[in-house]
């Protein structure tokens, strides 16, 4: 496992390994989000109930945090709190775009305001854990 993490494009261009990461996340989002709703398959197996909201969340915490690493690696970020902010913010957008687009043009799919509930505590929780760990002490 360790060496996925350190494969030689992370060590030779961290920004383009980041880059490559959150374009591979911001993909495969896209491609759920808009699948027409027969396509998924059923998980009665599974039976946790909301199990599609924590799934959104998931996968908003996975966007903001591939984002802000692929900014993050580049030379000497700046306002690194505001652009976490930021991030989380236009991802908390594209859940709501997300939602307009599902009830428009995805067969099956329809806005759900619960959705976006659950995108934006992705977000949160994106943030949360930025402030946790960019503010703690050191000793």
């Amino acid at each position: 496992m360790r060496k996925l993490f350190t494969h030689n494009l992370m060590k030779k261009n961290p920004t383009q390994f980041y880059f490559w990461l959150f374009i591979v996340a911001f993909t495969v989002s896209f491609v759920l989000f808009t699948l027409p709703g027969d396509e998924f398959p059923s998980a009665n197996w599974l039976n946790i109930p909301h199990l599609d909201k924590l799934v959104h969340t998931c996968i908003f915490v996975t966007l903001c945090y591939t984002c802000f690493l692929f900014i993050k690696s580049w030379k000497n970020p700046t306002y690194l709190g505001l652009i976490a902010v930021i991030i989380a913010t236009l991802f908390l957008l594209y859940g709501v775009g997300i939602e307009f687009i599902q009830e428009a043009f995805v067969v099956h799919r329809s806005f759900e305001l619960a959705d976006i509930v659950a995108d934006g505590f992705g977000c949160l929780i994106f943030l949360t854990g930025y402030l946790l760990t960019a503010y703690r002490k050191v000793d």
